[in-house]
């Protein structure tokens, strides 16, 4: 995948409806990179929001590219670790005194860490 702007915070709140397409907004946190970080930030937030599954929303991005399914679930994986671990960053340094209660998406942060490296592994 070639390097490319990462929006890092791809959530429904950062996603606009507009005409017929969608327009993402606050762009404070977006870096370059060669990852997939905001299609795992979406898959996640589908299937937490709705009845969508990581299988849906995959198979819709292979309709739109050609990449292999193997070379699209390597990137999702890479992808989640980097937004994890970036997003767990900013907790740490002054994340969690910006939007408080934060601290307590913590744990479930490091669990889905502990997930992507065992498929990894």
């Amino acid at each position: 995948v070639p390097t490319s702007i990462v929006h890092h915070d791809y959530h429904a709140k950062n996603l606009l409806i507009q005409d017929n397409g969608i327009m993402p907004i606050d762009w404070s946190i977006s870096y370059l990179s060669p990852h997939l970080g905001d299609l795992y930030c979406l898959i996640t937030e589908a299937h937490a929001w709705s009845n969508l599954s990581r299988e849906e929303m995959v198979s819709a991005y292979l309709e739109v590219t050609d990449l292999q399914i193997d070379h699209l679930n390597w990137q999702l994986q890479i992808g989640g670790l980097c937004w994890l671990i970036k997003t767990l960053r900013w907790l740490v340094y002054g994340g969690t005194d910006i939007i408080p209660g934060s601290e307590t998406w913590i744990p479930n942060l490091l669990k889905d860490v502990e997930s992507l490296y065992q498929e990894i592994v």
